[in-house]
């Protein structure tokens, strides 16, 4: 009512909760209710063995093209998986046909279902006008599935479309050494190597709250290691293990290593048998336990990339790859941009440049003259990608703008740094070498981050993503 840049033509907004549109969630509730009488009319053996397959050949379009395709395909079948394990078939359907026709139902409850959570986040929302209602979505969410594509994260049918996917793969390529499997000193090393594939499946299993919950294991140690040890007796083709076998081979290496915190059981509950919680990795059937090689070797990639559980004194936790690729990607990035700043005729230092006065030190990432166009450029280079959670009416300004360490931070810091330097230019004249005057220069301020950002400017720093400030701005 008070909002001067509220629309006149739109009267209000729809109420998300049950209570505001009871019809939506009764739909939903009857569909899921189709979907396990579908189910339970099932073979037992038969609809766990056409949802695995349906996944692996995910996986392999996913290995394959570093691209995530069907991400609503994805889901879909790690819900089925799900709702297999809480209601377990008991009929004798089995045709091929008739699976491709309950997915493709799977798939619509899934959608629906991420569809309601973006309306409960207000990541868009339904409004009433005269004309009727009208579907809104946040003004950022374009740049947000931007950052989305350049991890690969699109419809796999769209990948020939798409020009330049991974414009930084120069730069995260080099980020770990290649390994081959049965080169590599130890599995880890050889997962390490994947990390880039480990971020997507982050990015993309934490779209959503429910997808996010649906996949968050936490692994202890222990649990790779069997994980391991599966993937090594397993083949690439599908096979049958008896579940028996597999928990009484791993029953002593949980005894030894585990100090009885954790058992055989624990673990099948977290990645066979799980019940409206996490995805299954192995499928049960009534004949054993559905495996194969690709598909563990996906779901070890993925885990190699989480948050480590400890037992006791036993285990270190050893820091997530993802947190210590972030730190050697940001210094590369750092190290391109100062590279590609001197092939447009800028001179500058080779490195950083710290300074430090009245206590404090300044770090200034790129430091930059041009005699031509008699510029001067600062620059601080930010590698960093939106947390999927950020993408919420609640979160985006908190986490993305406001919160610690976030743009306006980050943008205040560089501000800092601009106001020093013009208050100590003589500070700098061993780094940029003027020929002129000071007063002869245009000094420009910059943030330059990865994706576009949420804001362009502050006071006097422009906030500028780094295919534009190369492409236009120097």
């Amino acid at each position: 009512r008070d909002c001067k840049l509220w629309p006149r033509e739109l009267i209000s907004i729809v109420d998300a909760t049950e209570s505001g549109v009871p019809r939506l969630y009764e739909e939903l509730r009857q569909k899921e209710a189709a979907l396990v009488a579908e189910i339970r009319n099932w073979d037992p053996g038969a609809l766990p063995r056409y949802a695995y397959q349906a996944r692996k050949e995910l996986i392999e379009k996913a290995i394959t093209t570093g691209v995530m395709p069907s991400l609503d395909f994805w889901f879909a079948v790690g819900e089925l998986l799900l709702l297999i394990n809480n209601h377990p078939p008991s009929g004798a359907i089995n045709d091929l046909a008739r699976f491709r026709i309950i997915l493709k139902a799977t798939r619509r409850w899934s959608h629906d279902q991420r569809n309601l959570e973006d309306l409960q986040t207000g990541r868009c929302c339904v409004v009433r006008t005269a004309m009727g209602l009208m579907p809104l979505g946040i003004k950022y969410a374009s740049a947000f599935r931007e950052g989305q594509k350049s991890l690969g994260l699109l419809s796999y049918e769209d990948v020939d479309a798409m020009a330049d996917l991974f414009p930084y793969s120069h730069l995260e390529d080099a980020a770990i050494p290649e390994v081959g499997l049965w080169t590599a000193n130890d599995l880890v090393e050889w997962l390490d190597s994947f990390w880039q594939l480990s971020l997507q499946m982050r990015y993309a299993f934490r779209i959503n709250y429910r997808t996010y919950k649906q996949y968050d294991y936490k692994p202890y140690a222990v649990d790779m290691s069997v994980l391991a040890g599966w993937f090594f007796a397993s083949t690439n083709n599908t096979c049958l293990c008896p579940s028996d076998n597999l928990l009484e081979a791993s029953r002593p290496h949980f005894d030894k290593y585990a100090e009885g915190q954790r058992s055989p059981a624990d673990f099948l509950e977290d990645y066979v048998d799980s019940i409206n919680k996490l995805v299954p990795i192995a499928v049960r059937t009534p004949e054993g336990l559905l495996l194969d090689r690709l598909t563990l070797s996906y779901f070890l990639i993925y885990l190699n990339g989480c948050e480590k559980q400890t037992v006791a004194s036993l285990e270190t936790s050893r820091r997530p790859i993802l947190n210590t690729v972030r730190d050697s990607v940001g210094n590369k990035f750092e190290d391109w941009l100062r590279i590609e700043i001197q092939r447009r005729g800028y001179t500058g230092p080779d490195s950083a440049v710290r300074v430090r006065a009245r206590g404090r030190e300044y770090e200034f990432d790129l430091l930059a003259i041009s005699e031509a166009k008699r510029w001067i450029i600062l620059a601080d280079a930010k590698y960093r990608d939106m947390a999927p959670s950020s993408f919420t009416r609640c979160n985006l300004i908190k986490q993305e703008l406001l919160g610690d360490h976030a743009l306006e931070y980050e943008a205040n810091r560089q501000q800092l740094r601009l106001e020093f330097f013009l208050q100590n230019l003589e500070r700098f004249i061993e780094f940029l070498k003027p020929r002129l005057p000071w007063k002869d220069y245009e000094i420009r301020s910059y943030l330059v981050t990865k994706h576009i950002s949420l804001a362009y400017r502050y006071k006097d720093t422009s906030i500028i993503p780094a295919d534009v400030f190369l492409g236009s701005e120097l």
